[in-house]
This record gives structure tokens, sequence and C-alpha cells, in this order.
């Protein structure tokens, strides 16, 4: 496939009911940026929701290439489907992890994608792409956000949390 003007339609036909959103993993090109409807989701690797229905992505490469792939998803109990936006099969892809700093107040505790990492002052290992952070504050505040974690030419990625 020629990145270079080839579009291909990403379409994903949900099969939950229509009020219902489901969990879908969406993998491909490790750093590239996929959007819905003019919304950035976020960077692959990337576990959102979606909605019934079908979908068009736009996948941009690091480079700025944008690519559309078409894929079918049904939604089975228990089970979060899992799509590729690399093109035809499965990719085989690095997987580039690296150091995160973790910044903020002392004693604040994180997760990283439903898994405790420990308390700041933190240095944790993380693969790149986007990440779920819980953070509870020491006076109790508690919060979520989704991060895209990317590393420069092998260094650190810092975090700061408030």
């Amino acid at each position: 496939m020629n990145a270079l003007g080839i579009l291909l339609t990403l379409a994903l036909t949900l099969t939950a009911s229509a009020e219902e959103r489901g969990m879908v993993e969406l993998s491909g090109e490790r750093g590239a940026t996929v959007v819905l409807d003019g919304i950035t989701l976020g960077v692959l690797p990337l576990k959102t929701a979606l909605p019934e229905g079908v979908q068009t992505f736009e996948v941009i490469s690091r480079t700025g290439l944008a690519t559309f792939v078409t894929r079918e998803v049904s939604f089975a109990e228990g089970q979060t489907p899992s799509l590729n936006l690399a093109g035809e099969g499965p990719a085989e892809e690095e997987v580039v992890t690296g150091t995160v700093n973790v910044f903020g107040p002392t004693g604040t505790k994180v997760w990283f994608d439903g898994k405790e990492a420990g308390s700041i002052p933190l240095v944790v290992e993380l693969p790149e792409g986007s990440h779920t952070v819980k953070v509870l504050l020491p006076d109790g505040t508690e919060y979520e956000i989704n991060k895209a974690i990317t590393f420069d030419k092998g260094k650190p990625f810092n975090l700061m949390l408030n």
C-alpha cells in the first residue's frame, strides 16, 4: 500500500445495543494518532469506548500521512475486541518502552491502566502509547486522565500531575 495519497476507509460495525458503548483495543503503527469525527482519540496503541454502528477513523502516522482502514467488530460478553489499524493482517511491531518520571504533590498515589504504580515521587517503565492514569491526591481528590506517552530518542517522559 502506497501511503502517499492512498486512503482506505476504516469502518467499524459494532453489535452492542444502541445506547451501549463497548471497549475496543486499537493497534497499529506505534505513535500514530487516531481521529474519529474530527476528535482525536489518542495515540496507538489505544483502548477506547465506541458506540454501536459504523465508525470512520483516520489514522495519522508520525510523519503526518493519513490512512483509513476498514474493519468490523462485534462485542461478545466479557471480551474486548482488538482492531489492527496497520493495514491487512496483523502487524508485527516493536514495542517501545521507556522511563516515565511522574511529578506532583508528594504522596500522591498513581495507577496506570488500572494497575497501581506507587506514590510520588515515582519513576515507572511503560510502553509508548495511550495510557489511563488514575490519580489520588493526598487531600483525597481523585481524578482520571488519558495520556499519550512517547519517547524522544530514548529520553524519559516527564508527567506532571496536580
